[in-house]
């Protein structure tokens, strides 16, 4: 099962633990990331393989669509039993479909990034993609939980190329609506767009890739740009980050000998068998 714990890290044991909690159902369930709201509420998501995870009431899923979703769940930690428990909901689509990532925007609408074996998630509309390009696609959605049934999914669109793609983080920017996804990519065809001096490398193993959308705009216009990074090796994002201007870091690992990037770095070349990367995009 996933579990949610709350402490509070500058007071000393026991006084510092304030909630925890399992959450799961009868299989296994894993939380992979978790965020917070200005009233304290704390969201996760994760990927399920259990029938009867708990789910709201008004829940816009409350049954799984295959034998491995994403979920999306909020609790209260300052309520007791099961008073906690604010919301719960499936995601995905007929196969297998895994939430990897997720943020919270400031209308606390629910961010999520994963990857995706289905051919049939609720795609929005007018969406970037609407159907899986390779063996395994990334996928970007906004969740907003205030809203019942089919209105649950405020966007959603695929986003891959004709091999494997999978988003490990998702960033969502302070103000202007639009989130990044980071993770790998071994598509030969990924985009890479709107990065002013680069040039995309060669897809040799595996290569980082970070892209922008914008739900309020419609088809290919959706993509505000799409980086790939990375060297001769295998390369992985694992985490993206956001400042107030809109500019992007990036972190994950390598096994390169070197890598695409700023001759300013720090540290060159690697020196184990697998190195920490750092990329900075701006805006």
């Amino acid at each position: 099962e996933g579990f949610v714990v709350v402490v509070q890290p500058l007071k000393a044991f026991p006084e510092s633990f304030l909630y925890a909690t399992f959450f799961g159902g009868s299989s296994t369930d894993i939380v992979s990331s978790v965020a917070f709201d200005a009233q304290g509420k704390v969201y996760f998501a994760g990927t399920s393989m259990s029938e009867d995870l708990p789910v709201s009431d008004y829940a816009a899923y409350p049954y799984p669509l295959s034998y491995g979703d994403g979920f999306v769940a909020a609790i209260d930690p300052d309520k007791y039993s099961f008073d906690s428990f604010v919301y719960g909901s499936y995601f995905g689509g007929s196969d297998l479909d895994s939430v990897q990532s997720m943020a919270l925007d400031a209308q606390n609408r629910i961010w999520v990034a994963g990857y995706t074996f289905s051919d049939d998630l609720p795609v929005s509309p007018g969406a970037y993609a609407g159907s899986r390009a390779g063996s395994v696609d990334a996928f970007i959605a906004r969740l907003d939980p205030s809203r019942p049934g089919a209105a649950f999914v405020d966007y959603c669109t695929y986003f891959g190329g004709r091999s494997g793609d999978v988003p490990y983080a998702i960033a969502a920017h302070p103000t202007d609506g639009t989130a990044t996804i980071a993770g790998y990519t071994s598509s030969p065809d990924l985009p890479f767009q709107n990065i002013q001096g680069a040039e995309a490398p060669p897809i040799r193993i595996t290569e980082i890739f970070a892209a922008r959308f914008d739900p309020a705009q419609t088809a290919q216009n959706q993509l505000v740009w799409s980086a790939i990074l990375g060297g001769p090796g295998t390369d992985v994002a694992t985490t993206v980050a956001l400042d107030a201007a809109g500019n992007t870091f990036i972190a994950g690992y390598s096994n390169s000998s070197s890598l695409t990037g700023s001759d300013a770095g720090a540290k060159p070349a690697k020196t184990g068998a697998a190195s920490g990367v750092f990329f900075l995009l701006s805006q």
